[in-house]
């Protein structure tokens, strides 16, 4: 408890070390996390396309399973959009936490207390990456909603 109430003229060096690493080996972790993310979010994403443009050369525009399908893939679309750009912004919100505990840390030296970001955060603190993000959600998410609308009206 002593360590916790010292002040920051007061610190102990190797303890800063130590802690520097855990965080930065955190930062890298959560970047391996957020590119896994993407990965899966992408293949997704591409295999109902896939899926998708399977259906559609089939030809049988009678068949009970590819009207299902041409309604059931792009909804599958929607919620995959949402929920993974979700998972991954919430990746984002922890690394953006973990660096700026690192900021926070003393006798660290000026090259890492730069106060400037690539992008301000949005109204929801959402960084660069986590805007961009967003923005594919939402192109996939009416992109989806449009086929899913086309394909209702088709069916019926």
């Amino acid at each position: 408890m002593e360590n916790a109430t010292m002040k920051t003229s007061e610190f102990d060096p190797e303890s800063v070390r130590l802690v520097f690493g855990q965080l930065m080996e955190h930062i890298r972790y959560q970047d391996q996390l957020i590119q896994n993310w993407t990965k899966y979010y992408l293949s997704v994403q591409a295999g109902l396309a896939v899926a998708l443009g399977f259906l559609l050369n089939l030809n049988l525009s009678e068949a009970t399973l590819v009207n299902a399908g041409f309604i059931f893939i792009p909804f599958l679309g929607i919620a995959t959009a949402y929920t993974l750009t979700n998972i991954i912004n919430r990746e984002q919100m922890w690394q953006g936490r973990y660096i700026f505990q690192v900021r926070q840390l003393p006798g660290l030296p000026d090259s890492y207390l730069q106060t400037w970001v690539p992008s301000e955060p949005d109204s929801q603190k959402r960084g660069y990456v986590a805007q961009q993000f967003w923005y594919l959600r939402n192109g996939l998410i009416i992109g989806w909603f449009i086929w899913a609308i086309v394909s209702f009206f088709g069916a019926i």
